[in-house]
């Protein structure tokens, strides 16, 4: 009997470990068809992101910087300087700012090259500013990269919550109660949902969001978290609330 238990445990971590896979894989499918939409944008041909070394010369005329910088690309080090001022010059020649090269697309380009090839500005060449949608503006840069974040990182932890339902340890040495770590996956599902709300410009999905928030730090208290570390689900919350009044107006209905 317990040989059978221990098989579909085996069985079930399989299934998840092959979805964990799968979003990975798609998130590199994701990276790869934004730089091809962001090449083209650029007025380059869009197979070139996917040809290696040429899809460096592309991204170099992008930025407005000399081909021969891409000798500076294969020495340790001073490579990583010269991708942080590339990708500034690409954000800038798009319309984004400084941070959203140099921070975004160097660190966490799985995101923000996402983020540009989706958005509505126009490559307008080096030297001039692109120009941001009005839903950019409202949006604003930061309250944009935390939903995209939130969208992500609450997939994984989705994920993850579920996977430990079937670990070893839960199965037969439970720390917490079995309910805490399936309700931890529906309010990370919960925070997908209201992320993609919000991008949406639903203000119900605010409120989702905050629900979600203290339902979480609820259950942390009552199943003996230090109150300290369960009050700590509270920072999303407190930082979409402090990043909001930047975005005024929502579905164009009037102020959140």
């Amino acid at each position: 009997m317990e040989t059978q238990s221990l098989g579909f445990t085996e069985s079930i971590l399989m299934v998840f470990s092959s979805i964990f896979g799968l979003l990975v894989w798609l998130l590199v499918i994701l990276l790869f068809v934004s730089l091809w939409r962001v090449f083209k944008k650029a007025g380059k041909p869009g197979w070139g992101s996917i040809i290696p070394f040429y899809n460096i010369l592309l991204w170099l005329e992008i930025a407005g910087k000399p081909a021969w910088w891409i000798i500076l690309l294969f020495i340790p080090l001073v490579n990583i300087i010269v991708a942080v001022i590339v990708n500034i010059s690409v954000a800038e020649n798009f319309g984004k700012s400084a941070a959203f090269g140099g921070f975004g697309l160097t660190f966490l380009g799985f995101i923000f090259y996402p983020l540009l090839a989706s958005s509505e500005v126009t490559y307008v060449g080096p030297g001039k500013a692109g120009k941001l949608s009005a839903k950019e503006k409202k949006r604003g840069l930061f309250l944009t990269t935390f939903l995209i974040y939130l969208m992500i990182s609450s997939s994984f932890y989705m994920l993850s919550s579920l996977m430990a339902t079937f670990t070893e340890q839960l199965a037969y040495e439970p720390l917490y109660p079995r309910w805490t770590v399936w309700t931890y996956s529906v309010i990370s599902l919960m925070y997908v949902v209201s992320a993609i709300a919000i991008w949406m410009w639903h203000k119900w999905g605010v409120y989702v969001f905050g629900a979600g928030s203290i339902v979480m730090v609820a259950i942390n208290l009552s199943v003996g978290f230090p109150v300290v570390s369960a009050l700590l689900g509270l920072l999303n919350l407190i930082f979409l609330l402090l990043v909001l009044p930047k975005w005024r107006f929502m579905d164009g209905k009037g102020p959140v």
